[in-house]
């Protein structure tokens, strides 16, 4: 009995359904989307092109329904391309980088702490030209910001650092860079990295002051996103002849490939999403489709393709409180419709499965998930006392836990010992011989 139900658990796994919250006001593109003030999520866009001055943050307070911030992310005579990096900061400090088309503008970053009624620009960073960029953006644990620019293939194309939130910028020391670069990256060890155009992906030991490159992975042209999974281990989504993903464990000396296969359909994995269920996200262009990994990257499964996008820009995850009690969510930022997708993680709360009333049958189960601690309380009601068979699966399908109870008829409180089990997703498989249930268990520690 229990294999039936082991054999169809990977599809549960998979089975996020994504919804299109809507094309944000003329947007095009959404290339950063944050979680801000109140718990609120803005997005970085290019909108409409038939204005050169096309560049807005949006703001969703029921993570559903999207406005435009009342403010403008740029200086009154400025021509801003776009908003391409949106990041939010200590005090909730929201900060937009943004883009230029003429060559007497200059691209800079800007920044709102009142949830984008109202933007001032901070100082330039000094270099520009015509179809300059500020890419990426990053505050540290220091309060340091970190940018990245593309000035295209120029000498002064480096990341840059401020160590008084923007008032100044430095340049890093030694450090002799020609290339765009997409994405930063702090790790809980404080080292950051950086992913840049061909095969850089550099890290700073010093909070920017300077960079080495790492050696490089196999077969990549580009690295547009950096997570880490779990302590010590990073993961690069790149682009190649296809979608490639890499894992180091040792800060970049030595970069292994992930998911050899998966992402044979793709050009690039361009961004990535540790979760809290325990689970790696990426997503990719030029189908604009999600996948998810439970056993770190070995292994992918395709939660679907966002229909009429070409591109994941950025994955991130939000809670929404009382939504089927607090709901997390999945949100993805894309182009070129200016979509943003959700879809949901898991309910914070009880989840509970009833069915019909029937001769020793289960009426409900329910269990609060995500569970943290050692011991995770299963209620379920039955009509007659009767015999429950349990297994606790890991991601990958391993029986981990067994235990047996004997329910009695009415409501039954059971303790189900979670210690020992790493954080992540597990699946609970009860089995009374004429029913079989599964759930979806995310462990917290």
């Amino acid at each position: 009995m229990i294999v039936i139900a082991c054999s169809i658990f990977l599809n549960i796994l998979s089975a996020i359904t994504w919804e299109n919250t809507g094309e944000l006001q003329n947007a095009l593109y959404v290339y950063d989307i944050t979680v801000g003030l109140n718990g609120y999520i803005y997005a970085g866009t290019k909108i409409d092109s038939t204005s050169l001055d096309c560049g807005r943050v949006f703001v969703s307070q029921d993570l559903w329904n999207w406005q435009r911030c009342s403010g403008i992310p740029w200086v009154v005579g400025d021509t801003i391309e776009g908003v391409y990096a949106l990041i939010n900061g200590a005090g909730d400090t929201l900060f937009a980088g943004t883009g230029v088309y003429h060559s007497d503008d200059v691209p800079r970053i800007h920044k709102s702490s009142d949830g984008g009624a109202t933007w001032s620009s901070i100082n330039s960073y000094g270099t520009y030209r015509v179809g300059s960029r500020v890419c990426a953006l990053l505050e540290d644990n220091l309060g340091n910001l970190h940018l990245g620019n593309n000035y295209w293939g120029m000498s002064a194309g480096c990341p840059r650092y401020s160590t008084d939130r923007g008032s100044n910028w430095e340049v890093p020391s030694g450090l002799s860079y020609n290339a765009e670069q997409y994405c930063f990256f702090q790790a809980s060890d404080n080292t950051i990295y950086f992913g840049a155009w061909s095969d850089y992906i550099h890290r700073s030991t010093d909070n920017g002051v300077t960079w080495t490159a790492t050696t490089p992975p196999v077969n990549i042209s580009d690295t547009y996103s950096i997570v880490e999974v779990g302590n010590d281990t990073i993961f690069a989504g790149t682009s190649a002849d296809i979608g490639r993903l890499f894992m180091t464990t040792d800060q970049g000396d030595n970069w292994i490939e992930k998911g050899d296969g998966y992402f044979n359909t793709t050009t690039a994995v361009r961004s990535l999403l540790y979760a809290s269920d325990g689970a790696i996200y990426a997503g990719t262009s030029p189908n604009a489709e999600v996948f998810v990994s439970v056993d770190k990257g070995d292994t992918w499964i395709s939660t679907g393709v966002l229909s009429g996008a070409n591109t994941v820009y950025k994955l991130i995850e939000a809670t929404k409180a009382g939504f089927r009690q607090d709901s997390t969510f999945l949100f993805a930022a894309t182009g070129p419709n200016g979509d943003v997708f959700r879809g949901l993680l898991f309910v914070v709360g009880v989840d509970e499965e009833k069915s019909a009333v029937d001769n020793n049958m289960i009426n409900w189960v329910s269990h609060k998930t995500p569970v943290r601690g050692d011991v995770m309380i299963l209620n379920i009601s039955v009509n007659a006392g009767q015999a429950l068979k349990l297994n606790i699966l890991n991601a990958s399908g391993r029986v981990v836990g067994q235990s047996n109870h004997e329910l009695k008829q009415g409501n039954n409180s059971l303790r189900i010992a979670m210690n020992g089990l790493s954080q992540g997703i597990f699946f609970l498989c009860l089995d009374t011989g004429n029913q079989h249930f599964i759930r979806k268990v995310v462990r917290l520690k």
